[in-house]
C-alpha cells in the first residue's frame, strides 16, 4: 500500500491546538520549521531521555511502543495515550508520532503532544520514578504438536507452577475452555506460515484456580528439531485493569458529557466549549439554530470578520494566560458583513496545568446595537444626539481635561432659511453644515448636533493648543454658500469655546460652552451696533 503523503496545509491542521517536537530516526531531536511551529500551541524542546524520564514509569513501554509503530509505518499518524510530568503536576496526554522521514518538507518523525481527561494521577513513589516497573515474563518452546518442551522466567509468579509441573503439557490446559478454540487456530495460523509472529492477549489460570492475563507472542522460526515455537508471554494484569478502568473512566465521561449536551439543549441561549485557538469542540441546539444556513463553522475565527481577528485572538490569549478563572465579553463583526456578535468566555481550569478550554455563549445583537445607534444619533444629519454627546462628555471628563476642548456653535441668521424657503431648505443646509463641520475636525475629535442649529464638537488637543485657532478652524470648514432648491444660504456662525474644569459634568460643561457662544455673539452685535451710522 502506497505511503499516504501529507500537504502542509494538512499538517497545520494536524497540528493546531498541540504542542509539537520532532525527532529522526535515531530519537535525536530535529528542528521543527517555522511554518509548522506557528500552527501549534508551542515547541516542546526536551530530548529523548527527558521525555523518557519524564513520563509515567508503567507507560514508558508505551512511548517507546508508538515511537516503534510510526517508524515502521511511515505516513500513518500513531497514538497512545500515557501520563506525563510537566513541571510539577502530572497529566494525562495524548501523543499522535507522524513518520515524514523522507519528505521534502519534513525529513524526520513529527510528535504532537495534547492533554485529554483522565482519572486523577497518583504520583509514583521516588524508587517508581526512577527504575522500570519489573514486569513479570517468561519464554517458553513448543514442539510440532504444541507440548511444552522449556521453560525458562518466572512461572512460578505468574502461574504458580515449577517447570516440570507444565513440560509436556499444551498451553490450551491452562486456559479458560472459552478461550481454547481461539488458541487452537491461531497455532494452526502459525504453523501454516513459518516465520510469522502472531499475538494473543487473554486469561490464563494459576494452580490455586484463579486467573491472570498474559500476553504472548509465538514465533514460528522455520527450523527443524525439537522445538521449532517460541512463545514470549509476560504478565500484563496491571495494564488491563489500568485498561478497564480507563475504558469505565471514558464511559463515565461520555454519559456525564451526555447528560451535559441534553442539559444544554435545554438552554435557551447558544452555548458552546472551545480551545485556546478558537476550535469550537461542543455546542448545543440552539447554537445549530442561530447559526443555520453558515456551513463550516469550526473556529470562532469562522463567525468573525478578518478584521476583527486580533481582537478575537487577544481576548483568548488572555483567557488562556489568566492565572484563575476568567470571564470576558467583546462584540466582533460578522463575516457576513452584515451581523454583529456578542461573545462571552470564561476559561476552564488551571493554566499550569496545561492548555485551557473556554466555555461561552454567542448571541447576534445587529439589533440591539442598531436601536442602540438609533437612540445616540440625530436622524437628519447622522451626527451624535444630546445622548450620545454626554457619553462621549463622560468619557472625556473621565481622563485627561488638559487635553479636551469643547466648542458650542450657534448658526447666525438660520432662523430666515426655514421662513423664506420653508423647512426642506432649512434641513438640506443642516445637512449640509454637519459634514463641513467635520471636514474641520480631526479623525478623533466629536461631533454632535445639540438641537435645531445648535452644534458642539468635543476636541482633543495638546495642552498650549490655540483655542482661537480651533474656532477659526471651524469657520472655515463652513465655506461658501450652500446652494438648495429656489435659493442659497452662505452660512455663518458663533462659537463658544471652553475647556473643562474639576467638577464640571457634561451638562455644566455644555452649558459654560453655551454661555461663551452667546457672549460671542453679544459682542458681535454690539460691534455691528457700534458701527451703525444711523442716528
Amino acid at each position: 500500500m502506497a505511503t499516504r503523503t501529507w500537504s502542509r496545509e494538512e499538517l497545520c491542521e494536524l497540528t493546531r491546538g498541540r504542542l509539537v517536537l520532532m525527532r529522526d530516526a535515531s530519537a535525536a531531536n530535529l528542528p521543527v520549521p517555522g511554518w509548522l511551529a506557528d500552527a501549534s500551541l508551542g515547541v516542546v524542546d526536551t530530548d529523548s531521555a527527558e521525555s523518557l524520564a519524564n513520563t509515567y514509569p508503567a507507560d514508558r513501554p508505551l512511548l517507546i511502543d508508538v515511537f516503534g509503530r510510526s517508524i515502521q509505518r511511515p505516513g500513518e499518524p500513531q497514538v497512545a495515550r500515557l501520563r506525563m510530568k510537566f513541571g510539577e503536576h502530572w497529566l494525562h496526554i495524548e501523543l499522535t508520532w507522524l513518520n515524514l522521514l523522507g519528505t521534502p518538507d519534513l525529513d524526520g518523525l513529527v510528535c504532537l503532544v495534547q492533554p485529554v481527561t483522565g482519572p486523577p494521577i497518583t504520583p509514583p513513589d521516588d524508587a517508581e520514578a526512577g527504575d522500570h516497573d519489573a514486569t513479570h515474563w517468561m519464554v517458553m518452546t513448543l514442539d510440532d504438536s504444541g507440548l511444552i518442551v522449556s521453560v525458562d522466567g518466572r512461572l512460578r509468579d505468574m502461574l504458580g507452577y515449577e517447570p516440570h509441573e507444565v513440560v509436556g503439557r499444551r498451553p490450551t490446559e491452562f486456559l479458560p475452555v472459552e478461550s481454547a478454540s481461539d488458541s487452537v487456530k491461531l497455532w494452526l495460523e502459525l504453523r501454516e506460515h513459518p516465520g510469522n509472529v502472531n499475538t494473543s492477549r487473554r486469561p490464563w489460570l494459576r494452580k490455586d484456580g484463579t486467573s491472570i492475563w498474559l500476553e504472548a507472542s509465538y514465533l514460528n522460526r522455520e527450523q527443524e528439531g525439537d522445538a521449532p515455537v517460541t512463545a514470549v508471554v509476560w504478565d500484563i494484569t496491571k495494564r488491563m485493569a489500568q485498561e478497564q478502568e480507563l475504558r469505565q473512566r471514558e464511559a463515565e465521561v461520555r454519559a456525564l458529557a451526555e447528560d451535559f449536551r441534553l442539559l444544554a439543549d435545554e438552554v435557551p441561549a447558544a452555548v458552546f466549549r472551545c480551545t485556546a485557538d478558537g476550535t469550537v469542540e461542543f455546542h448545543n441546539a440552539r447554537w445549530a439554530e442561530l447559526l443555520v444556513g453558515r456551513d463550516g463553522v469550526t473556529r470562532l475565527h469562522d463567525l468573525v470578520a478578518p478584521p476583527d481577528w486580533p481582537v478575537l485572538n487577544a481576548m483568548l490569549w488572555r483567557l488562556a494566560m489568566a492565572p484563575r478563572t476568567d470571564q470576558r465579553t467583546i462584540e466582533l463583526r460578522g463575516s457576513d458583513g452584515s451581523s454583529t456578535w456578542r461573545l462571552s468566555l470564561r476559561s476552564m481550569g488551571d493554566v499550569q496545568a496545561g492548555p485551557r478550554s473556554f466555555v461561552g455563549s454567542l448571541s447576534e445583537v445587529s439589533a440591539t446595537l442598531q436601536l442602540r445607534r438609533e437612540a445616540r444619533q440625530d436622524p437628519l444629519t447622522g451626527l451624535l444626539n444630546r445622548q450620545g454627546l454626554s457619553e462621549q462628555l463622560e468619557a472625556a471628563l473621565a481622563g485627561d481635561l488638559a487635553r479636551t476642548v469643547v466648542l458650542f456653535l450657534d448658526l447666525d441668521g438660520f432662523k430666515a432659511v426655514n421662513d423664506s424657503f420653508g423647512h426642506d431648505a432649512g434641513d438640506t443646509v443642516l445637512r449640509e453644515v454637519a459634514r463641513r463641520l467635520g471636514t474641520g475636525l480631526r479623525p478623533d475629535d466629536v461631533l454632535a448636533r445639540y438641537g435645531g442649529d445648535e452644534f458642539v464638537a468635543v476636541c482633543t488637543v495638546s495642552g498650549a493648543a490655540n483655542l482661537d485657532a480651533i474656532r477659526e478652524r471651524l469657520i472655515l470648514a463652513l465655506g461658501g454658500p450652500i446652494e438648495f432648491e429656489d435659493g442659497n444660504w452662505d452660512p455663518r456662525a458663533s462659537i463658544g469655546v471652553v475647556r473643562p474644569e474639576p467638577g464640571d459634568t457634561p451638562a455644566s460643561l455644555v452649558r459654560r460652552a453655551d454661555l461663551a457662544m452667546f457672549e460671542v455673539k453679544r459682542a458681535r452685535s454690539a460691534s455691528r451696533a457700534h458701527t451703525d451710522p444711523r442716528p
